[in-house]
């Protein structure tokens, strides 16, 4: 369920049950004797990590601060994630929890400087998510802008974090150790599902009350099930797109971040040339020039009033069950109000929550909602848009 991917990328990974020191005997007995120093180590400072989401969760449940969404879903997953490796059932749990706790790394670095400077000072693949996130107001929060932040929070930390993480963990590993890290990395896909879920009852419980079963988050649920299986386009595959990370940190040459600000992301030079922020107004469009040849990287937030007379409200994601004659000609079967790029003299291409490519001839980037009765539609989406090197 689409849902399921946009809560649920995150893997890292704690049960409070189990986080103290030392090591759980399982797992240590499960580890070669060489490894199980480093497992304690790791360990121990996994436990850190998760008292502090731990924490985030708890404050959530109590303020209902948007910008806390992320960390309360995370704690889901960073829970059933540790329970496993507590269990003996992740093998390599050593690398495992070194890897989590990179990943972690990026999230607090850029949690703490949101609360030290706000969103302008987060790195830009966050931005889209501290901003959204600060300006939401919690009492009118609905299940698109909740799936929005889920979204924006799921491209930052996955698409960004995650592949700068594995490939500083993987650096300097043999072939056979990164072909073993990446089976035990991919070996946490059973916990994507149950983690929503955890997180779609605190969701509920939060925002919508007690007693809200098939409705608020649940009903989207229900809905999102369709939408997965019968709609072509599905951005938010977990399991593709820890993946993806996982191959474009190995295999791909540059990563899409630039150098991170904290000591523990040592890198190359931000492969980046440009990154730039661009809003685009539901009633229009916006726009930038860029080079021929450029890979572009994409990643949209935002809600838009389609409508006038109806609640009808979008996210970059658009309306999937709608759309048709509404749409403009030639983008009937893209979802209703979805953000979409064009390029002169090259066919448009569905942008949605993000989008990666390279242009051919370059030119003017123009963004605008597929929606083609757009004079009385109100709000708007931000795209930032990263221009590599």
């Amino acid at each position: 369920m689409r849902i399921f991917s946009l809560l649920c990328l995150l893997g890292a990974w704690v049960s409070h049950a189990q986080c103290g020191n030392p090591a759980p005997e399982q797992a240590l007995a499960n580890a070669p004797a060489a490894e199980r120093a480093e497992l304690r180590r790791n360990w121990g400072r996994m436990a850190s990590n998760f008292s502090a989401l731990e924490a985030d969760r708890t404050e959530f449940l109590k303020t209902k601060d948007p910008t806390l969404i992320f960390p309360a879903l995370y704690y889901h997953a960073t829970k059933l994630e540790m329970e496993r490796i507590s269990r003996g059932e992740v093998p390599g749990a050593a690398g495992q929890l070194a890897l989590m706790n990179r990943f972690y790394d990026a999230w607090r670095f850029n949690k703490e400087e949101f609360r030290k400077g706000g969103a302008d000072d987060v790195e830009p693949w966050w931005y889209a998510y501290f901003s959204e996130a600060s300006t939401t107001d919690p009492a009118k929060m609905n299940v698109q802008d909740l799936v929005g932040l889920m979204a924006a929070a799921a491209t930052a930390h996955v698409d960004f974090d995650l592949p700068r993480a594995i490939r500083d963990q993987t650096t300097g590993m043999s072939p056979a150790e990164v072909a073993a890290a990446k089976a035990t990395f991919q070996s946490s896909a059973g916990i994507f599902r149950p983690a929503s879920e955890g997180f779609a009852a605190d969701a509920n419980r939060t925002y919508y009350g007690p007693g809200t079963e098939g409705r608020g988050l649940d009903a989207f649920l229900l809905t999102a099930s369709t939408y997965v299986t019968e709609w072509p386009v599905n951005p938010f595959n977990p399991v593709d797109m820890r993946n993806n990370a996982w191959e474009i940190a190995t295999t791909r040459g540059p990563i899409p971040t630039e150098e991170a600000r904290q000591p523990t992301f040592p890198g190359p030079t931000s492969p980046f040339s440009a990154v730039q922020t661009l809003t685009v107004p539901a009633n229009g469009s916006a726009s930038m020039d860029v080079p021929a040849g450029a890979r572009i990287y994409i990643q949209a937030t935002g809600r838009a009033r389609l409508s006038q007379f109806l609640e009808l409200f979008s996210t970059p994601a658009g309306v999937p069950f709608m759309g048709g004659a509404y749409n403009f000609r030639g983008l009937e079967s893209w979802p209703h109000g979805a953000l979409v790029g064009y390029f002169p003299s090259q066919p448009p291409f569905l942008v949605g929550l993000k989008w990666n490519g390279q242009t051919q001839s370059g030119g003017r980037l123009q963004l605008r909602l597929n929606d083609k009765d757009f004079d009385n539609n109100t709000g708007s989406y931000s795209a930032i848009v990263c221009l590599e090197r």
